[in-house]
């Protein structure tokens, strides 16, 4: 049977813009692993993982602008204008599957989610930072323009930053999924097992790599050439290492163009 929860929570004109809104989530069957989605226009994400078999959502921060009247001056004379400020919090529950998002208009808004461990994660803010700690499940964390960090996690992770470092320490690793670290303006900071099993592809256009695994390397590939416009002949190679770790396993990939590569052993 499907069960479906959208709460949609606003924020009247006397409360104050950092005002916060909470709400308890219950799950279809909380005997099964959930997965929670959260997409953000402007502000930070922070997914925590607790004992409890609900989700719990708070949202706090700027909320939205003020919607401002376009009426004649003349309707207006004498009365005050009351400024309605919403944060547009709007979460919908179905099958295990959570979705949290914010209306267009929310402006740096913070959303902290407290979930069960076996919890998958899909989580993309534009401007803002994504932390996540303690899950067991999928992590995929994306912000554009902030630092993505993310801890003591079990399963797999895809990061991305396009302007922030990329911090990750994984407790467990699902043997059979790969993975990838990425940033454009940033450093990359992996901890891992150290009887991870992998195939490592490390690509730094202006900085360098560092790790105290032992790695097998292989050479550097030629990735294009031909003959441009002019006339001239070009050949281009990446800045590119691959290899191997503990005689192999599935892929893991680490780019960065400005910025240090560290791949770490846990202690």
């Amino acid at each position: 049977m499907k069960y479906v929860l959208t709460l949609v929570l606003a924020a009247a004109a006397v409360l104050s813009a950092q005002e916060t809104d909470r709400v308890t989530v219950p799950l279809s069957n909380p005997s099964r692993p959930a997965t929670v989605r959260v997409d953000l226009m402007n502000g930070n994400i922070d997914v925590k993982a607790h004992n409890g078999k609900d989700v719990v959502v708070e949202m706090s921060g700027g909320g939205s602008n003020p919607r401002r009247s376009s009426r004649r001056p003349a309707e207006v004379d004498g009365l005050k204008r009351v400024d309605v400020f919403s944060t547009g919090l709007d979460v919908e529950e179905r099958e295990n599957v959570i979705q949290i998002g914010t209306g267009p208009r929310s402006q740096n808004t913070s959303v902290t989610v407290l979930v069960p461990q076996s919890t998958s994660l899909k989580l993309k803010t534009m401007t803002g930072k994504v932390s996540v700690d303690g899950v067991k499940g999928e992590v995929e964390a994306n912000s554009m323009n902030g630092a993505v960090s993310i801890t003591n996690v079990e399963g797999s992770v895809v990061a991305h930053s396009l302007n922030g470092k990329v911090i990750v320490s994984l407790a467990k690793i699902d043997g059979n999924k790969a993975m990838s670290f990425s940033t454009m303006n940033g450093d990359i900071d992996v901890t891992m097992p150290g009887d991870t099993k992998a195939n490592v592809r490390l690509k730094n256009d202006h900085g360098e790599v560092w790790t105290d695994f032992e790695m097998k390397l292989q050479t550097t590939p030629k990735v294009e050439s031909g003959r441009e416009s002019d006339g001239r002949y070009r050949v281009k190679f990446e800045r590119t290492v691959t290899g191997t770790i503990n005689g192999g396993g599935p892929d893991m990939s680490f780019t960065t163009m400005n910025g240090q590569i560290r791949l770490r052993k846990a202690k």
